[in-house]
């Protein structure tokens, strides 16, 4: 009988894509995936383009929205959990169900807590997101990116394993030294607009200041 995982969340891809190397090494180790989402998440989309098997639910986030939007939200969850509890009964036995994190992962993971199925959470945050916190008490285990995200699970389950990178990283090749050099801006989640918008006007400024700071030691 053949090993099934499957990976609950999306919304982002600061969850996507950690979640599809997860998949991809688990394909490789012979354990069937399959994955629950938001049908307004991102991973409509992108999990498709890799053929893994996507059931998506009718679920949206809830915070930074007006009290009746959130309440339409709120409203969406139980349709939600009972098409996810449906899912899982049909793709049992299951080795686990892996959430991780955004809005997309809630219906999942409290369906895999009502059928008793093992769930992971995997945290790529420094600082947890708050779907996170909220489902990590009813998990067997919390895998966390960064060291400090430990702090937030005191007294659970919780290990530093690093985030889940996918294996086309380690083939990029290596870049030679440019002139002026090239600046690589890494970030995502509600930061990624913002940084990509203004730090390259910000280390122009900065490299402009340093340009006349020489002139006039010179």
């Amino acid at each position: 009988m053949s090993r099934r995982v499957v990976i609950a969340g999306g919304g982002t891809g600061g969850h996507i894509f950690p979640g599809l190397a997860v998949a991809r090494e688990l394909k490789a180790r012979d354990v069937d995936v399959h994955w629950l989402g938001a049908r307004r998440g991102l991973e409509a989309e992108l999990v498709a383009e890799r053929n893994i098997p996507i059931t998506l639910v009718d679920l949206e986030g809830v915070r930074a929205r007006s009290p009746s939007d959130a309440v339409r939200a709120f409203s969406r969850l139980p349709g939600a959990v009972t098409t996810s509890v449906r899912t899982l009964v049909k793709l049992k036995p299951l080795v686990a169900v892996v959430g991780v994190g955004g809005y997309a992962s809630t219906a999942g993971l409290m369906a895999a807590g009502m059928l008793g199925v093992p769930t992971v959470l995997q945290e790529q945050n420094s600082i947890p997101g708050w779907v996170n916190l909220f489902l990590a008490p009813f998990s067997d285990l919390i895998c966390c990116g960064f060291e400090d995200a430990l702090k937030a699970f005191p007294s659970l389950s919780a290990e530093w394993t690093g985030n889940p990178v996918r294996v086309d990283f380690f083939e990029v090749p290596d870049v030679e030294p440019q002139d002026p050099p090239r600046l690589l801006i890494l970030g995502g989640s509600q930061l990624a607009l913002a940084r990509g918008e203004h730090e390259p006007g910000a280390y122009q400024h900065d490299r402009s200041e340093q340009q006349h700071h020489r002139r006039v030691l010179q």
